[in-house]
């Protein structure tokens, strides 16, 4: 910080104006200041050979020069003559002179050359990047860039990041990219590139020929020798992969092969590659899973898009795929996977295609396809032609003159066709709308709006489907198809619009309609079955068994009140080869309700595997009885399941609202892949329970999205999930968005036990009020909480998160809120089964007002992970933890014997009372660099402990070279580090007597 000169100029002198003159005056003395009038005085001041002064004074001749403060360039000097004259500090051009020289070199500011980029050293280190340019990468388009890139990939440590800066980077051979490297450009261009406009800008790898490989990127998967067995964590980001330079038809964008984990695109465009844009495959039956894909354009590939295989829990956002020559977006066997946002247009070919084998291991789940849109793909816009019986579920499916079929459309050609699928599809919300080529060329497609043939089980409903020939075409080969009432078809040109309420789910044998006494005239002439109020079930219960005689479909209730005095049964074949589809849907959830009688067990009842569609309808409950339940015949053509591949969509449950109801609203036994949405459940007794019935069969693989819970008296549960067999346990349940309150005392938001465990079942966005119990694990392993909102019942004494003795590996991962003004324990971790696998807490924000008090246990081996507990407000919060760091339990106890026992894994800080000399046995699953602390006592005498050497063991150095005899009642402290490489514990400290 150096100090600045003042003065010494021509025009610095003391001065005083007398009349219209200014008089110089010798010797004056003046102040310094940091500001025109008032302000704060500077006399950190210095004259010209640095002898320190708190004033200035001029000299015989009236001139002024020193020193000012350090960093300081301008000020102003009162000479006690009325004013203050600025002066700013002299050396002002040597500085800037200095700082100029320092432009574009290493440790100095960072300086363009002549491209317009920034040398790569000039990068702060602390950046943690590695620059291309400074492996030897020029990104000029002609010299060979691939060693220079490879060296600078091979050079990143996992974590790291290598940045190619603007440029375009000429490769000759495939690169590997290798564990947790990003691969990161300066921009990832979507709509400009070689040939594409007039215009061009330089930020992308351009791969030329010769060309040695099959793919520009690859990351593998395998132990080859070359390779990890499991590899992941690459990025790929603000990157383009142009192929215009490319010949042949051999060379993909990106291939990935094998274990390959985790692996995120982000703003990253493929074009123009002479085969595939992205190709996966597997290794020995193992492929990439856990992908996700964000804002990622594939353009002009001359195969297809996307041809991935096998990719389990695929997340496609935001991914277009255009003008390929084949296909847009390929996926085989993608269990779990998901499509958002995404859209397919002008490739060759289908815009999409979900084809192959599904769910050919025991955790395959479906895919969900959402907000995704087609226009002008050569053939359908979306294909399923799947075999297998993972659910397909499309939602929002906006598609748009597909079947281009080559200018000439026809050729059977729709918006979505489901072709020879035997995996069941779900519709819900799809629009077609045709048209022909940008020009107005070509024939107006597709033929079709939504196509169906040869398939198993499909839903639709909620559809605008306009399309040259057809909007809805059913060629009568499909096994099952159920059409919801919310279809309106067109066809021909767009210009010719007539509209048609598609009504086939009324025209056909397998479907029916029950009016209720209380509904309008209009409707009771249009039902089958019209009620009177009592008994209403004898009529409901005729169409459903109707609709089962003719192999499945649906029944509609109209609005109005329908009285139950007997349950409703909804019943399957009692064979899982042997599907049955039946639908029941009302008015809406306030308009058609259904009133359970005294004394039912249910108002509805669902067994035999059937395969239930239940919408927009409400019920009311008394007593012990449930709204809905279900449950399994144990038998073994069943597969052991009451229900499969259902939906549950806008439905309601109302009990009395005044504690005596004691049922539940949802009462589910053996449950197995179905999907909950927008389910209020109020004013009972509990909530929803899902259970396992049978050791043979493991329920589960649902989930419930958007439901409300209000739990009425006391000792209630909002959401169980119970594992009722040692064999055959619930998991793979996904809640999210879900809210649960209770007006009573004793209730559990969320409960899971049973005699078996439940695992993995994952709840995000839940808000849970007024509860004695927020979270109760009695028995589970791998279940993820992700709260917002949290408020425990205005009481002392109660817990928030409990895990019980066989409860492990469960992890509370974010509470958003919870609020406070009473003695409450945030957790109380009972894990003794596997201490090792610990349960988590971690990310709770907590308020404690006035009075409160809040606390936490951990359980008894010390293992309990608690991190990013954060507080406020005036009460007490004895459980807080700083974020990134795992806090400590309490003093691990060790067991006394010849050989004492340690499992470094428990923790950090271990006690031991010796009741005779002992060994301090090799701690076992020790970490790199773990530094522990051992407290050894002597009970009844001198007691002497010996450290095991060897592997594992202990290690003295020159300093501490051995132990010696621990005086009877006094302890002794040994302090180790473990050494990974050496094997070994380094002992670093031991003190004596306390």
């Amino acid at each position: 910080m150096p100090r600045h000169t003042f003065g010494g100029s021509p025009s610095d002198y003391a001065m005083e104006r007398v009349g219209n003159q200014l008089l110089v005056r010798p010797g004056a003395t003046g102040t310094v200041w940091n500001a025109l009038t008032g302000g704060s005085q500077y006399t950190d001041l210095t004259d010209l050979t640095g002898n320190p002064v708190t004033q200035v004074t001029a000299d015989a001749d009236g001139a002024v020069a020193f020193m000012g403060p350090n960093d300081v360039t301008s000020l102003y000097v009162d000479f006690g003559y009325t004013r203050r004259f600025a002066l700013t500090a002299v050396d002002l051009g040597e500085t800037l002179t200095d700082f100029i020289a320092q432009g574009g070199e290493p440790g100095g500011w960072a300086q363009l050359d002549g491209s317009g980029n920034i040398d790569g050293s000039q990068i702060p280190a602390q950046l943690d990047w590695i620059v291309a340019s400074n492996h030897g990468a020029v990104g000029d388009g002609t010299h060979d860039d691939t060693m220079a890139i490879q060296a600078a990939i091979d050079a990143c440590q996992p974590g790291g990041i290598v940045y190619l800066p603007r440029g375009v980077y000429k490769t000759t051979a495939t690169l590997d990219l290798k564990n947790g490297v990003s691969l990161v450009g300066s921009h990832a261009n979507m709509m400009v590139g070689p040939g594409m406009t007039g215009e061009d800008y330089p930020c992308y790898i351009q791969p030329a020929t010769p060309f040695t490989g099959t793919s520009v990127i690859q990351i593998i998967g395998e132990d080859d020798g070359e390779h990890p067995a499991i590899s992941g964590e690459q990025r790929l980001t603000n990157l383009m992969l142009d192929g215009s330079q490319l010949t042949g038809t051999s060379i993909d964008g990106v291939f990935a092969k094998g274990n390959v984990q985790n692996v995120v695109m982000e703003n990253f465009t493929v074009r123009q590659m002479p085969n595939n844009g992205m190709v996966t495959g597997d290794v020995g039956g193992v492929y990439p899973y856990s992908w996700r894909l964000r804002h990622v354009m594939i353009d002009n590939c001359h195969a297809n898009g996307i041809l991935f295989t096998g990719n389990t829990d695929l997340t496609l956002d935001d991914v277009q795929v255009i003008g390929c020559y084949a296909q847009g977006i390929v996926l085989t066997n993608i269990t779990n996977g998901q499509l958002l946002g995404c859209r397919t247009e002008w490739n060759g070919s289908h815009g999409y295609r979900i084809t192959g084998a599904w769910g050919d291991w025991a955790g395959s789940g479906g895919m969900q396809i959402t907000g995704c849109s087609t226009d002008r793909n050569g053939g359908h816009g979306l294909l399923v032609d799947a075999t297998g019986n993972t659910p397909i579920l499309i939602s929002g499916l906006m598609t748009r003159r597909d079947g281009r079929n080559g200018g000439t459309g026809g050729g059977n050609y729709a918006g979505l066709a489901v072709v020879g699928a035997t995996v069941p599809v779900t519709v819900h919300g799809v629009t077609c709308y045709p048209g022909v080529d940008d020009g107005g060329a070509s024939t107006n497609s597709p033929q079709y709006g939504v196509r169906l043939s040869g398939s198993s089980s499909v839903m639709l409903d909620d559809a605008y489907l306009h399309a040259q020939t057809a909007g809805l075409y059913d060629d009568g080969t499909n096994t099952a198809v159920s059409v919801g009432p919310n279809i309106m078809t067109v066809a021909g040109a767009t210009t010719v619009a007539v509209r048609t309420v598609d009504n086939r789910y009324k025209a056909q044998p397998a479907a029916r309609y029950v009016a209720a006494s209380t509904a309008p005239a209009r409707e009771k002439s249009r039902a089958d079955w019209v009620c009177d109020g009592t008994a209403d079930d004898v009529q409901i219960q005729a169409a459903i068994d109707a609709v089962k005689a003719a192999g499945g479909g649906e029944v509609f209730l109209s609005q109005g009140v329908f009285n139950l005095a007997a349950q409703l049964r909804l019943e399957g074949s009692d064979d899982v080869d042997v599907e049955v589809d039946i639908t029941v849907r009302g008015a809406g959830k306030r308009s058609t309700t259904l009133a359970v009688g005294s004394g039912l067990a249910s108002g509805m009842h669902l067994t035999k595997v059937i395969r239930a569609n239940l919408e927009d309808f409400g019920l009311t409950v008394a007593g012990a009885s449930h709204g809905i339940s279900s449950d399994s015949t144990h038998s073994g053509t069943s597969g052991h399941r009451s229900f499969w591949h259902s939906t549950f969509r806008n439905l309601q449950v109302n009990g009395p609202f005044n504690g005596t109801h004691s049922g539940w609203g949802l009462h589910l036994g053996s449950p197995f892949r179905s999907v909950f949405e927008n389910i209020e459940l109020a004013g009972i007794g509990n909530g929803m329970r899902m259970f396992s019935e049978n050791a043979a069969f493991n329920p589960g693989d649902c989930q419930v999205t958007r439901m409300f819970v209000d739990t009425s008296g006391n000792n209630r549960v909002a959401y169980q999930v119970e594992s009722a067999t040692a064999e055959g346990v619930m998991n793979q349940i996904e809640f999210s968005m879900c809210e649960a309150i209770n007006s009573g005392t004793g209730s559990t938001g969320i409960l899971i036990n049973g005699t078996g465990p439940v695992s993995h079942t994952h709840w995000r966005g839940i808000n849970l009020e007024q509860f004695d119990k927020l979270i109760d694990v009695q028995r589970g392993h791998g279940n993820t909480f992700r709260l917002n909102y949290v408020e425990l019942r205005a009481a002392n004494a109660l817990t928030g998160v409990t895990f019980g003795a066989n409860a492990y590996n469960n992890s509370v991962l974010s509470l958003g809120a919870l609020y406070s003004a009473n003695t409450h324990v945030l957790y109380a971790d009972g894990n003794t089964s596997i201490p090792n696998q610990p349960n988590r807490i971690e990310n709770v924000r907590i308020y404690a007002d006035t009075g409160a008090v809040i606390s936490g246990t951990a359980n008894t081996s010390g293992t309990t992970v608690r991190r990013g507990i954060v507080g406020s407000g005036p009460g007490t919060i004895s459980v807080l933890a700083p974020h990134g760091a795992n806090v400590p339990s309490s003093i691990i106890t060790l067991t006394d014997a010849a050989t004492i026992a340690t499992n470094a894994s428990y923790g950090s800080h271990f006690r031991v009372s010796m009741a005779g000399n002992r060994t301090l046995g090799a701690p076992t699953l020790p970490t790199d660099g773990q530094r522990c602390l051992w407290e050894v006592t002597a009970s009844g005498g001198a007691r002497t402990l010996t450290l095991a050497a060897g592997a594992g063991g202990f290690v003295f150095g020159s300093d501490i070279t051995a132990l010696s005899a621990t005086v009877s009642g006094k302890t002794d402290y040994i302090g180790a580090i473990y050494n990974a490489s050496a094997n070994v514990w380094r002992v670093i400290a031991y003190v004596k007597g306390y």
